[in-house]
């Protein structure tokens, strides 16, 4: 009887222990930094798109600062990028024609020509250059949200696109008809 009591609790410790690893390996996956983008459709109803990262592209939080991949913004923003080796100058644009310049690790950006401070810098780990989010997306327009029980940023960037992918504006297709009269 003691036996089986001690072999018992000694199933039930292991379960207990291997329990709270699997927590903590979930805890720890959980507290990634999602980014998350909401946006109309062809048809204007409001869509949300996760953007979706490789181990080394995970967003990373720097001095309070959520910095992300460059390449995975721009795809997900729609905005060329020119980058210089030489000079570490990054050139944004969106389809509006407004401009953004980064150098890495200078915490001044020109945005249409105009110098504009930064908090964190760009900067280049493993080889891949990670912005700083909200400063790109709000000089892009785009309204950013941080909900810090999740670790999630939202963005809202609200600018229609047409089926063939060319922008249309602020406004969703479906009202464009109304607004004419």
């Amino acid at each position: 009887m003691k036996h089986t009591l001690k072999t018992g609790l000694l199933v039930i410790m292991i379960m207990l222990i291997m329990s709270g690893v699997a927590v903590t390996q979930v805890s720890a996956q959980g507290r990634d930094v999602q980014v998350k983008i909401n946006r109309f459709s062809e048809w204007g109803e409001i869509v949300q798109n996760s953007i979706e990262f490789e181990h080394q592209e995970k967003p990373r939080l720097e001095q309070g600062r959520v910095l992300i991949p460059l390449r995975k913004i721009s795809e997900s923003l729609g905005f060329t990028v020119t980058y210089d080796h030489k000079s570490k100058k990054i050139d944004l644009a969106d389809h509006t024609g407004k401009k953004m310049s980064l150098t890495i690790s200078d915490k001044t950006a020109m945005v249409n020509n105009k110098p504009v401070k930064m908090d964190v810098p760009a900067k280049v780990v493993n080889q891949l250059t990670f912005v700083p989010l909200r400063f790109v997306s709000e000089n892009f327009d785009q309204v950013v949200k941080w909900d810090p029980s999740t670790r999630t940023v939202l963005i809202d960037n609200f600018t229609a696109t047409r089926g063939d992918g060319r922008h249309e504006g602020t406004v969703p297709p479906c009202f464009r008809v109304f607004q004419n009269h």
